[in-house]
C-alpha cells in the first residue's frame, strides 16, 4: 500500500514509522521492545483520532511516554523478582532445618547438665532479660558471682556445640 493513496492518519504514520523506532531504540534498547511500543503507539494514535497535521510531534510523544511507563514496569517486576528472591533465600531448606534442630537439642541437653543455680542465673538474665542485680537478689548472690554463673553457662553451652562439630 502506497504511503500517500491510505487514510491520513495511517499515511502520516508509516511516514514517521523509521523515526519511531529509532527513537524507541534508544530509549529502550531493545528491537523487539521498540517494535512493540511502535505498534502500541499506533492503537492509541488511532483511538483518539489525533489530526493528521499534528501527527510528528504527537506520535513521538506517544512513543516517549510508553517507553517511559516500560522503564517504570520494568523497575516494578524487577523489585518484585528481588523481593522474591530475598523472601526465597530467607526460607530455610530442609538440611538447615535439620541442622538448627540439632543444635537446639544439643544446647537444651547442655542446658540441662549445668547446676540449678547455674541454669537459673542463665534463665534470669539471657532468656527473662533480668538486669544483674535483680538475678543476684533472687538468688541470693551477688552481681558479679551471677555474672560468672552466666559466663560459665555460656561456655558450657559453647563447648557443647563445638564437641559435636568434631
Amino acid at each position: 500500500m502506497d504511503k500517500e493513496t491510505c487514510d491520513p492518519s495511517l499515511a502520516s504514520y508509516l511516514r514517521e514509522r523509521e523515526d519511531l523506532l529509532a527513537v524507541a531504540r534508544a530509549a529502550v534498547g531493545n528491537v523487539h521492545v521498540a517494535e512493540e511500543l511502535v505498534q502500541d503507539c499506533w492503537i492509541r494514535w488511532t483511538r483518539r483520532s489525533y489530526p493528521a497535521v499534528d501527527a510528528r510531534p504527537v506520535l513521538m510523544r506517544i512513543v516517549k511516554n510508553l517507553a517511559i511507563d516500560w522503564h517504570r514496569r520494568r523497575r516494578v517486576e524487577f523489585a518484585a523478582l528481588e523481593e522474591q528472591r530475598l523472601l526465597q533465600e530467607l526460607q530455610p531448606d530442609s538440611e538447615r532445618i535439620i541442622i538448627a534442630r540439632d543444635r537446639l537439642h544439643r544446647v537444651i541437653k547442655a542446658l540441662e547438665t549445668l547446676p540449678p543455680r547455674t541454669l537459673l542465673a542463665f534463665r534470669y538474665c539471657r532468656v527473662d532479660c533480668l538486669t544483674m542485680k535483680e538475678t543476684g537478689t533472687r538468688l541470693g548472690v551477688s552481681e558479679s558471682r551471677v555474672s560468672q554463673m552466666v559466663s560459665d553457662a555460656v561456655v558450657h553451652i559453647a563447648l557443647a556445640l563445638d564437641a559435636k562439630k568434631d
